[in-house]
């Protein structure tokens, strides 16, 4: 399956999304929002994102960790960049649930620009060696 060239920015924090979609927009990075976890499931099925960056705490039943697990578990997503936010991101046990969960990294929040810019152009560089 071959993912797009785009990031999938999921959060129920309004400033932290729009700082995210913002920076990585004047990086010329196709990025697009949602709040819900669903949401984030279902989008990301359709659009097939090389990153997803996910807020641990979401509204509604599904959290970020079960986001990256039901991610990881469908074979057309499952090649995703997942990374999760979380205040507590350098916490070694929240670290070591968001491995468990399937994420390629845990970061702290409020993430800085430039570690979140870095991973869209890591993310995005490596979709395109896999289309190659």
């Amino acid at each position: 399956m071959r993912l797009s060239e785009l990031v999938l920015v999921v959060a129920e924090d309004a400033e932290l999304m729009q700082s995210l979609t913002t920076a990585l927009a004047v990086h010329d990075i196709e990025v697009v929002s949602v709040m819900h976890g669903e949401e984030a499931i279902e989008l990301a099925r359709a659009r097939l994102p090389c990153l997803v960056l996910i807020e641990l705490y979401l509204p509604g039943a599904m959290g970020g960790f079960e986001v990256a697990r039901q991610l990881r578990a469908n074979h057309r997503t499952s090649g995703m960049k997942l990374v999760v936010m979380s205040a507590w991101g350098e916490d070694p046990s929240v670290v070591a649930e968001g491995m468990i969960a399937g994420c390629d990294e845990v970061v702290g929040k409020p993430p800085g620009i430039e570690r979140i810019v870095e991973l869209a152009r890591e993310a995005l560089r490596a979709c395109e060696e896999r289309a190659h």
